[in-house]
């Protein structure tokens, strides 16, 4: 009698309040939350911290499927294009945090030189990289503002979200300016090259999915070359996490 009183308790807990809804991406145009990550070698917590006057891709993927993997060397490609522009870091963040040695394999079986992360449970939940629909991508501006989100596989997507990453990066980088990042060593290098401090210990949708801000910052997928962007001045110094 005691248990099924408890049933039809949660029943009707549930049809008043429904299930927990499932965390969205962060919008177009929105600061996005820290990205709290994770080390694969070492598990050392890092941090992004909001870097201004930088254009930051974050591709989320999975290392536990066979398509999972090859969306990594999908983005390392992406970073073969992208990595000499001196304004320009990127982070391939797997989901699988508890699963580090299953990430390294991955990374090096496709011999990905893109730096590679493990995101915290905390985001995860944050930049709604849950469920099957990964890869997500995000392309955060030089304002530090969310410029494009993109969820599924396709060479479409990623080529639509390098033309988009090139024009914020053309209005950085005016011509005549050198374009060539100088060359990195050790991991410590890796790590502040890709935009991440050392931090402290941390506190089902449809396919494929596209959201951008389009010139003058309104919403929608621009025009074929992307908007291009005025970056402010100012900046974001490190906090603590």
């Amino acid at each position: 009698m005691v248990v099924a009183t408890a049933l039809a308790l949660a029943g009707t807990a549930w049809l008043r309040y429904g299930p927990v809804p499932q965390a969205e991406p962060p919008k177009v145009g929105a600061t996005p939350p820290p990205l709290r990550l994770l080390d694969p070698v070492t598990g050392e917590p890092l941090v992004l911290i909001g870097l201004r006057g930088k254009v930051v891709w974050v591709s989320f993927w999975s290392a536990g499927t066979r398509p999972g993997r090859a969306d990594l060397a999908a983005i390392d490609k992406v970073w073969d294009r992208l990595k000499t522009r001196s304004r320009f870091a990127m982070a391939a963040v797997a989901v699988e945090a508890d699963r580090p040695e299953q990430v390294r394999a991955a990374r090096s079986e496709s011999r990905a030189s893109v730096p590679v992360y493990l995101a915290s449970p905390e985001s995860i939940q944050s930049f709604g990289a849950v469920g099957a629909d990964l890869p997500l991508h995000l392309l955060i501006d030089d304002e530090g503002r969310v410029a494009a989100v993109a969820r599924g596989r396709g060479g479409a997507i990623l080529e639509r979200l390098t033309r988009q990453a090139g024009d914020l990066l053309d209005a950085l980088e005016p011509l005549g300016k050198p374009r060539f990042a100088a060359r990195h060593g050790g991991r410590a290098e890796i790590v502040a090259r890709a935009g991440f401090k050392p931090a402290g210990p941390p506190r089902n949708r449809g396919a494929s999915s596209y959201r951008a801000r389009g010139p003058r910052g309104r919403r929608g997928p621009g025009p074929a070359r992307g908007p291009r962007f005025v970056a402010r001045t100012g900046g974001c110094g490190p906090g603590r996490a």
